[in-house]
């Protein structure tokens, strides 16, 4: 059978999920990419230089870039990123407001939105991959033309099963929260809850995470542990083997890639209803979901433009605005798995199967990635 090379057209230190890709290709494909880096290490003074153009160069036009294919016949662009090659490529999208640079008032921009809408139709632009069913609704309330909609194709992002472990029994429940923005992903609230939660049952709660200075004082206490977000992936593992739930209180998150490896790892996750997380989290199936106190997101999944004018703005919202009913329901759902054992191994299994063999695998995420290169070639 012969081989397919695909050019993977990466940024210099790509989301983690792209390694999975990388390591995992669909049968018969090659893919040729530059040798990219872990987003934990930091980069280097050029990169941070290029990183600032790109920035810069945003604001005037969308994100978009030639690819040196090295003689490859189709290109994939990952993570929101235009192509202006002259040749078969497709594109995956995170959200809508990805193919934005996420500067959501460029939204209101004629010109910037006729410029993406000019090369998500060109012949050239053969498939769009939206990560989830929430990121296509998002696309289709921007860009509703047909020549658009009708190469829409919802490609979930996937994980490769890792071997189910046998948990150590521990006497105190074991939390854990992974997330380098720490208020954006809901840190400070879980910590409330934490509170609440330890006057009654004996918990222990890792945190891995940018976690504030000013706060180590009110709760670095025995039962809480705080970790630097920038571990390697390979050594996160061992944090989600040793822990007894994944808490993700996110405001703000499209996707949550922590939320697979912690379905990975057999892991029940309490979450929030915030864009894509409840098509990871099947509520009360594989884990809980939480209604948050402010949503950035509106039903198609567009950042609210006419509650706030721009992401700071609602940032500020966000830490100003009282979550104690929020914080009540956190700890509510988290006590309900303190509780009931079974039923945390029952959801974790239940993930876990999402990632062996559902939505989430690496083998239906080839099949239709197989698929969508054939046809573009075609």
């Amino acid at each position: 059978m012969s081989t397919m090379k695909v050019y993977l057209r990466l940024g210099k230190r790509p989301h983690p999920l792209y390694f999975e890709l990388i390591k995992n290709p669909p049968e018969g494909i090659e893919y040729v990419t530059p040798t990219p880096a872990h987003y934990s290490k930091k980069p280097s003074f050029f990169h941070r230089l290029k990183l600032l153009v790109w920035e810069h160069y945003t604001n005037f036009v969308p994100p978009a870039t030639f690819v040196d294919t090295k003689a490859c016949p189709l290109i994939h662009s990952t993570n929101n990123i235009l192509v202006l090659n002259k040749q078969p490529w497709v594109i995956d999208v995170e959200s809508v407001g990805g193919l934005f640079s996420f500067k959501y008032a460029k939204m209101n921009s004629r010109f910037y939105r006729n410029r993406i809408a000019e090369m998500l139709s060109s012949p050239h632009c053969k498939r769009i991959l939206p990560w989830t069913s929430t990121s296509a609704k998002s696309i289709k309330a921007v860009f509703p033309q047909r020549e658009i909609t009708e190469k829409l194709e919802v490609v979930y992002p996937a994980q490769k099963a890792v071997k189910q472990i046998a948990r150590k029994k521990s006497e105190k429940t074991r939390l854990l929260f992974v997330g380098r923005r720490f208020y954006e992903k809901g840190g400070l609230e879980l910590l409330k809850a934490f509170e609440m939660l330890e006057k009654k049952y004996d918990v222990e709660l890792t945190m891995i995470t940018q976690f504030p200075e000013e706060l180590h004082e009110k709760f670095g206490h025995r039962n809480l542990r705080v970790f630097p977000s920038n571990f390697p992936q390979n050594k996160l593992r061992g944090f989600y083997e040793k822990a007894d739930l994944l808490v993700f209180p996110t405001y703000v998150d499209t996707f949550g890639a922590v939320v697979l490896d912690a379905m990975n790892a057999s892991l029940p996750v309490v979450s929030t209803k915030v864009f894509s997380v409840p098509e990871i989290v099947e509520d009360e199936k594989t884990g809980f979901l939480v209604d948050p106190l402010i949503n950035p997101y509106d039903e198609n999944g567009l950042f609210k433009l006419g509650k706030w004018k721009s992401w700071n703005e609602f940032l500020n919202e966000m830490m100003r605005i009282d979550k104690s009913e929020f914080v009540k329901k956190l700890a509510k759902k988290i006590a309900f798995l303190i509780e009931d054992a079974p039923k945390r191994r029952s959801m974790g299994l239940a993930g876990w199967k999402r990632i062996e063999s559902g939505r989430f695998s690496i083998s239906e995420r080839n099949r239709k990635l197989k698929k969508i290169y054939e046809e573009a070639l075609s």
